[in-house]
């Protein structure tokens, strides 16, 4: 993992996702994680499809959308740099996505896949 991965989750440490963690097991946490980019306009996560990975937002902008049964897409939620996504990865039954996000500039994100956060949550 580069640099801007550790920076971003020692900022990111002040979330209440991360709350009570102590510095090695951020340490864990970050060793798990893979950093991701998208380009503008990329959707990353489809409402429908399996919740298989946990986001935490470092760089740019993205947001939530969904697509209703006539096909009209709906702006849900704007993100900023610090929000999770994805959260339904950490429940115990495999779920899905109920929203759709897509990058609305280049930006990076620190991923886990479920395995990974559930096993972290565990610990």
């Amino acid at each position: 993992m580069s640099p801007r991965g550790t920076t971003a989750l020692q900022s990111a440490v002040n979330l209440r996702f991360f709350e009570g963690l102590a510095s090695q097991e951020l340490e864990a946490v970050r060793l798990a994680a893979t950093e991701r980019r998208y380009l503008a306009s990329s959707v990353f996560t489809t409402q429908g499809n399996p919740a298989d990975h946990l986001y935490l937002l470092t760089r740019g902008r993205a947001r939530y959308f969904y697509i209703t049964k006539s096909g009209r897409k709906t702006l849900l939620i704007w993100l900023t740099p610090g929000e999770i996504l994805g959260t339904a990865a950490i429940l115990s039954r495999p779920s899905e996505y109920l929203m759709s996000a897509e990058a609305t500039k280049d930006s990076s994100f620190l991923v886990w896949d479920r395995a990974a956060i559930r096993d972290l949550a565990g610990k």
